[in-house]
């Protein structure tokens, strides 16, 4: 059979020899989306909620993995990061530093004094060198321990801050690690095929499910080259579904950027809804390209 193009009413091109009452471009249903979920954590899978061809909802348990390591690994963090907490708001504490550093500050006044009253004294011959020698270290080791008072307590405040900072860390791990042991649907769809079964061990990276959006589905078709001009996206076009006899519309989306030089044609995308779940991927449809 020639090909025939009718221009106006519908492009059509003869789907099979021998079938001249169909008529049209050869095109197969696909999910919109796809997607397999993978295992984050290791551990049993202790639930499978949903079996294959089963529907589900946008954020709808799909799997559950063992928690109680990570339970446990929660606790911990959080008692870390209390901690670390804790610790820097007492280096944070103004207050207990002023304290510190008047202490050294009155350590060594006295020690200073004492100082230069044996000085006096060993002039006059009425202390002797060891008890001099005694207060000079003494009024060292004040000098030294106010110094201290004085840097230190910058550096401690900078140490408890890192610290708080690698808890915190630690603690958004463990509540993430936490939360993947519950697996959830990123979108509403149906399960195409279960990879794990429950109580068996997953590893991180495992794949657990493959799922596919089927609320719309993407209709794939090789156009002759002749009807490049008039595949615009958002044009309509009508989808006669073969296993069903059905008539379906939808509105070209995607056209490839290139034509193949070997057959002359080009690949073109048509999606339509599907709220009902009539159509499912892999259906062959014939498209008709409308006026």
């Amino acid at each position: 059979m020639n090909r025939l193009f009718r221009l106006g009413v519908a492009v059509l091109l003869p789907f099979a020899a021998g079938a001249q009452e169909e008529t049209g471009v050869p095109a197969v249903f696909a999910p919109v989306r796809v997607a397999t979920l993978s295992a984050e954590v290791a551990g049993p899978v202790i639930r499978v909620a949903r079996r294959m061809g089963e529907r589900f909802e946008q954020g709808e348990v799909l799997f559950e993995i063992e928690p109680l390591p990570f339970r446990i690994r929660l606790g911990g963090a959080k008692a870390a990061a209390a901690h670390a907490k804790a610790k820097l708001e007492e280096a944070e504490s103004l207050d207990r530093d002023r304290v510190r550093i008047r202490k050294a500050e009155a350590v060594l006044a006295a020690a200073k004094t004492e100082l230069a009253a044996l000085e006096t004294l060993h002039r006059t011959s009425q202390a002797s060198t060891v008890e001099l020698a005694r207060a000079r270290r003494d009024a060292e080791v004040a000098q030294t321990e106010l110094a201290q008072a004085v840097a230190g307590a910058p550096a401690a405040l900078e140490a408890a801050r890192r610290d708080l900072a690698a808890a915190e860390a630690e603690l958004a791990l463990a509540e993430r690690a936490l939360a993947a042991c519950t697996v959830r649907a990123p979108w509403s769809g149906c399960v195409a095929r279960l990879a794990k079964q429950e109580h068996e061990r997953v590893e991180p990276g495992s794949p657990l499910v493959d799922l596919i959006d089927d609320r719309a589905l993407l209709a794939r078709f090789l156009a002759p080259a002749s009807l490049l001009s008039r595949l615009e996206p958002g044009r309509s076009i009508a989808l006669r579904v073969r296993e069903t006899g059905a008539v379906v519309r939808g509105r070209l989306v995607r056209v490839h950027p290139a034509l193949d030089p070997a057959s002359r044609t080009i690949e073109a995308w048509v999606e339509t809804e599907n709220p009902g779940g009539a159509l499912r991927p892999g259906m062959n449809a014939l498209a008709m390209l409308e006026e």
